[in-house]
């Protein structure tokens, strides 16, 4: 409902209305707080016409740029949502490729791993071969220079033996 200027003037004038605001003023003894005198009336005017002065020129652009504004944030609130999703897509896309190469990168590190050990145990068993014939061969070598000092030592025992038997029984 639209109040005119006309019908506002009738409410504040009907005397029951200005009973009802002044009757608590009354009662506490102070008086009529509020005359209601020309002043009232021209100050009125002068509000009235402030408004309908200001109201297309001032009041109606700011609600249309503030309409615009609230428009262009919803619109711009829409692309960031869909860039927003979008981006979460592309994360949920780019985080599978990551699992995926860190599962290959895992498969081909434990090839890697099993090709360095089956090397490692070729590298071992051939310098383990290499190493026992070594060992056999110097063992080997070992055994005849002991057998040749054994038969040297035999030979020196039994001129030793002579001499010692020649010395103690005289012939």
């Amino acid at each position: 409902m639209i109040h005119t200027p006309q019908s506002m003037m009738n409410f504040l004038t009907h005397p029951s209305v200005q009973d009802a605001i002044l009757e608590p003023a009354r009662t506490m003894g102070g008086g009529d707080p509020v005359d209601l005198d020309i002043t009232f009336f021209i100050y009125l005017g002068i509000f009235l016409l402030t408004w309908f002065v200001l109201k297309p020129l001032l009041f109606e652009p700011y609600l249309k740029v503030r309409d615009a504004r609230e428009n262009g944030i919803g619109g711009n609130r829409e692309e960031a949502d869909k860039m927003r999703e979008d981006a979460e897509g592309k994360m949920a896309t780019y985080r599978d490729a990551l699992a995926k190469t860190r599962s290959e990168a895992g498969d081909i590190r434990e090839a890697l791993k099993k090709e360095g050990s089956t090397e490692e145990e070729q590298i071992l068993g051939a310098a383990r071969e290499e190493m026992t014939e070594k060992l056999q061969k110097n063992r080997d070598q070992m055994a005849a220079q002991i057998h040749a000092a054994k038969g040297e030592m035999e030979a020196s025992a039994k001129g030793l033996s002579e001499v010692m038997v020649q010395r103690l029984l005289p012939s």
